[in-house]
């Protein structure tokens, strides 16, 4: 029961970090390729947001527009899910 309780306040926080590199990197990657450039992520700035617009996605003097980290990680997991879907689909027919 202890080791349960250790084993979720430990690896929980590890398995939700490494998920959110994972999504973060392959939407960043990702997302511009699927845009034709149209989108592109902002950097991951901890402390600050790019835009202080408080969208989710802002148009960048440019004129592209840019994607908050935290939608482009969620954007990131979805490809990876799809993926999966999709081999799990193809490997059963």
């Amino acid at each position: 029961m202890a080791l349960d309780a250790v084993a979720e306040f430990i690896l929980r926080p590890l398995v939700e970090v490494v998920i959110y590199i994972a999504g973060y990197v392959t939407g960043y990657v990702m997302i511009p390729i699927l845009t034709l450039g149209h989108v592109v992520v902002e950097p991951n700035r901890k402390h600050r947001a790019l835009f202080k617009s408080g969208k989710r996605i802002s148009r960048s003097p440019s004129g592209k527009l840019v994607m908050e980290a935290e939608i482009a990680s969620y954007c990131g997991f979805l490809i990876w899910a799809l993926i999966g879907v999709g081999i799990y689909v193809f490997r059963s027919a």
